[in-house]
Formats: C-alpha cells, structure tokens, sequence
C-alpha cells in the first residue's frame, strides 16, 4: 500500500488533503492523544472510559485540523497567528504638527 505524499516539484507537501503545517500539528496531536492515555492509564482510569475519552478527543482534534486546513488552506494558519500579533491600531499621542514638522 504506498502514499503518494509529494505532487511535483516547488509544491507543498500534502498527504490526505492536509497541507505543510497542518501535517505537522495532526502529528502532534495524535501524539498527544496517546500520551494522554497512557497517563489515564497509569493513573488507574478503566480502560474504556480512557478509550472513549481519547478517541473523542481525538476525533475533535481531526476536525479541527482538518476545517483550519480547509478555510486557511497552506499557510493561512501563519497569516492567522501574524494577523493577531498585529496592534489593531497605532496610537500617537503627540500634536500633528510635531508630526508634521519632522
């Protein structure tokens, strides 16, 4: 069974409609799930409580990875994150003609 992971040359990686950094996110989070069943776990809790826990949280986490990739498309979530970095505006408190005098 192979995965065609690459579409040509000067193209973003996508592999299952995921795009470059979403990729990496999805990698993330599934890696988080399983973390957090192994501390569920350890920590005693019945295995299909656990089950049914992380597969939930899981499957929300797929759904949004996969609707952020779909509205923002490859680097929309950079764009996102540098839009909110932003002031929304830049305040001056001097007179305008100090301004204008420069």
């Amino acid at each position: 069974m192979a995965y065609q992971v690459n579409k040509g040359i000067g193209k973003t990686v996508e592999f299952k409609g995921l795009k470059s950094q979403y990729l990496l996110y999805f990698a993330v989070g599934i890696l988080a799930m399983f973390f957090l069943f192994v501390i569920m776990k350890v920590l005693g809790i019945p295995i299909f409580i656990s089950l049914i826990i992380t597969i939930g949280c899981g499957v929300a986490f797929t759904n949004y990875i996969f609707k952020l990739n779909k509205k923002y498309g490859a680097h929309g979530a950079m764009k996102l994150i540098a839009r909110n970095a932003c002031p929304r505006f830049i305040i001056s408190r001097k007179p305008i003609y100090k301004i204008l005098k420069k």
